[in-house]
């Protein structure tokens, strides 16, 4: 691969291509219209994507992220065939809608993040030491941060009340928006006793996602809460949209089907649908007192119903 190395030996590697495209050509594979096409394009070398390029290719309608229900087919898969789930070449098809799951991966992430966002910045995770030490520490850095399609992690190299800017690698950086300064107001500048810890100042390693607008950068963090979403088909029971919480990069557990639930007030539709079956209405008076139900009727266990609360009302 190094003798034909486009960027070091473009000659040699354009020499290559014309023979590959000619092997084609002679083989059937390619008409002589494609061959003499294709021949006549000059060379492209691949290059590396910027950060910033990476992160609006991720959030481009084009980016449908399905990982956690993919990550479900392949238990499910495994429970069936063990080990030879790798070997068989085995084909799994689910009933997700692409279309649904990116409206869903998109309103469970920035739902959280707008939630998140009510109870302020927490600080950036480390501090990078002294300047002369920014250029090695920043690819440090960020490769150590868990990679995630909607934030990349950013070195702060200038920061104070009126901007803030951040290096996304060693060679690009970035100026915050105005949200990021409202953001982290308590993080800058002259700060508290109780945010010192916790300074935007240069060398902070901080998250740095696209704007709604997708026009800029804004200052972000990771939430601390997490949520599950999931969509289906009643009538035939063809999950749609499965997300499983705020990113499969930082948290494989899926909230969808590994979480164990309180069942809460989802079951009250059941008793008022069963209620309205035997003739109850939203005006019927019933009588709220304590009531003990037989053992024999729930399995040897005494059960005494009551409210959260703990009283009754008559």
């Amino acid at each position: 691969p190094s003798a034909y190395n486009p960027i070091v030996n473009p000659t040699r590697a354009t020499m290559r291509k014309n023979y590959v495209l000619g092997r084609m050509r002679d083989l059937g594979y390619i008409d002589e219209l494609t061959y003499e096409t294709e021949k006549a394009q000059p060379m492209q070398p691949r290059r590396v994507a910027t950060q910033q390029e990476i992160v609006t290719s991720n959030m481009s309608e084009e980016f449908v992220t399905a990982k956690y229900a993919a990550e479900l087919a392949r238990m499910l898969v495994y429970d069936v065939f063990k080990e030879e789930t790798y070997s068989r070449g085995l084909n799994v098809y689910t009933t997700i809608d692409m279309g649904a799951q990116k409206t869903a991966v998109d309103a469970v992430r920035r739902q959280l993040i707008s939630y998140d966002r009510k109870y302020g910045y927490r600080g950036p995770y480390i501090d990078l030491g002294p300047a002369d030490k920014h250029a090695e520490n920043i690819r440090a850095a960020i490769a150590k941060t868990t990679a995630s399609p909607f934030m990349v992690a950013a070195v702060v190299t200038e920061a104070d009340p009126k901007v803030i800017k951040a290096a996304l690698s060693a060679n690009e950086i970035v100026t915050l928006d105005a949200e990021s300064l409202k953001f982290g107001r308590r993080h800058l500048g002259k700060v508290s006793k109780q945010y010192q810890d916790s300074a935007l100042k240069p060398g902070a390693v901080i998250r740095v996602m696209r704007s709604a607008d997708g026009k800029h950068w804004t200052l972000a963090q990771v939430p601390r809460v997490e949520a599950a979403f999931v969509a289906g088909d009643f009538n035939t029971g063809a999950v749609r949209a499965l997300v499983g919480g705020f990113d499969f990069n930082l948290n494989m557990f899926n909230h969808v089907t590994q979480a164990w639930r309180q069942p809460g007030s989802s079951f009250k539709p059941f008793i008022y649908s069963a209620a309205l079956d035997k003739g109850f209405s939203t005006t019927t008076i019933i009588n709220d007192a304590p009531i003990s139900i037989d053992p024999r009727l729930t399995g040897n266990k005494l059960w005494e119903p009551k409210n959260y609360e703990g009283r009754f009302d008559g």
